[in-house]
């Protein structure tokens, strides 16, 4: 028995031993897709800890959805201070500054993401979510503006704002 238990134990460490970043991370995206987030998120610390700077992200994102926002929020920021350049990053940090009424911060973020891809499939969203903290500051002005924008761009959401709350 104490053999069986020592080939096992060894069979798991030379298993893990040498993985890659990239294996970490394709066995976090499985985990991920099965809900397994506290198993992805350990995938992806080791991701991070061998040199990949996206796993900073996805180890958020993960985080997020258990409702650790604060975790998400400093993994978000960590991939940021990294170089990291990736619209969604951005968009999931403003939505948690959001959330937290930190709405300088979450402006910041929704601008940043645009200027990090304008050409985004999916850039009205910004526009919509910049139209309400520009609201949430008292600048209405600026948030009708930000809505035309959205509205523009095929937000239907944006075009009821509009109709609600600017001339």
């Amino acid at each position: 028995m104490k053999n069986l238990l020592f080939t096992l134990a060894l069979l798991v460490t030379l298993n893990s031993f040498g993985q890659t970043a990239k294996e970490y991370y394709e066995k976090a995206e499985t985990k991920s897709s099965n809900k397994d987030y506290y198993g992805a998120i350990a995938d992806l610390t080791k991701a991070a800890e061998l040199g990949m700077d996206f796993a900073f992200f996805k180890r958020g994102v993960a985080k997020n959805d258990l409702n650790d926002v604060e975790g998400a929020l400093k993994d978000f920021t960590t991939y940021i201070n990294k170089g990291g350049k990736y619209v969604w990053v951005f968009r999931e940090r403003a939505n948690i500054y959001f959330e937290k009424e930190m709405f300088q911060e979450s402006l910041e973020d929704y601008l940043s993401s645009i200027t990090v891809d304008p050409n985004e499939e999916f850039v009205s969203h910004p526009y919509y979510s910049i139209g309400h903290c520009r609201a949430a500051l008292g600048d209405m002005d600026g948030a009708c503006e930000d809505w035309k924008k959205s509205s523009e761009k095929g937000n239907k959401f944006a075009a009821d704002d509009l109709l609600k709350h600017c001339n």
